[in-house]
Formats: structure tokens, sequence, C-alpha cells
């Protein structure tokens, strides 16, 4: 069986297509949705808040960042992929 590319050969070809806001818009959504959970959050949280469980969790600032900026660089792509798998990770603060 294939092993399926890793994040960030993933990022860099979302970051390829020419559109990667519009490529990573649902990823950050579901990165946003993922770190309400794992904070016991609402769906609906701020961004304020959210930046502020996404600290007690240690993220750095550029993956926090990649929750809410339109992703324009290679960097801010691979940046949304880290989110989205700290995001992913389970646990409880």
């Amino acid at each position: 069986m294939a092993r399926p590319p890793n994040r960030k050969r993933r990022a860099v070809t979302l970051a390829r297509t020419n559109q990667p806001a519009t490529a990573l818009a649902p990823m950050q959504a579901t990165a946003r949705l993922g770190l309400a959970r794992r904070a016991g959050l609402p769906p609906t949280a701020s961004e304020a808040d959210l930046r502020a469980a996404a600290a007690r969790f240690g993220w750095t600032a550029d993956e926090t960042d990649a929750l809410f900026a339109p992703a324009r660089t290679t960097a801010d792509v691979v940046a949304a992929g880290r989110a989205l798998a700290h995001a992913n990770e389970g646990g409880t603060p």
C-alpha cells in the first residue's frame, strides 16, 4: 500500500495551486473547531478565546496566526498544517 504524502509535501502542493487562501480555508475552519473542542470551548468561540487556548497548549505564534490569516506563502501553509495537526492531537489542558 502506498504511503500517503507527508504534511509538508501536502502543504507545498496546496501552496502551488496559486490560491492557497482558498484551498486552506476549510482546513483552517476545521483546525479552529478542533482547537475549540480540545479546549472545551463552544464552536462559536471568539478569536481571542481561541488564541488564548492555543497559547495554553504551547502553539507558536505562526501556528496560531495560521488559524485566522489567509495563507499567502508556503510557510503560511505549513503553519496551517501544523495547527491542524495540533488541533487533532486530542487531550485537554
